[in-house]
């Protein structure tokens, strides 16, 4: 018996699809969530987006803050980049694997 393979861009279709469905879904029914350490990212990556060196304080590193700069301090636009990020991160494992 002869097994049946995908081609891989019908492959990469199938799994994109499914995880832009499951980002569309995350981003209808949960909505974003603040804890007790947000107010201090928040802060740190509005001193990164103005540039303002001398007023970072090093209270956080500086990876995240700095993706705060480049989004603004916007929760939804966060949210929205960090799935948007993530639908990436799927691809990339599926062309790497």
């Amino acid at each position: 018996m002869r097994s049946r393979r995908l081609s891989p861009t019908l492959a990469g279709a199938i799994v994109g699809g499914l995880a832009a469905l499951q980002r569309i879904l995350l981003w209808r029914l949960y909505a974003p969530v603040s804890y007790g350490d947000t107010g201090s990212y928040f802060r740190s990556g509005e001193v990164l987006a103005r540039l303002a060196f001398d007023a970072y304080d090093g209270t956080r590193v500086p990876g995240y803050p700095a993706f705060l700069a480049l989004l603004g301090v916007d929760a939804s636009r966060v949210y929205l980049g960090q799935l948007c990020l993530g639908w990436l991160i799927t691809m990339m494992l599926f062309v790497w694997g």
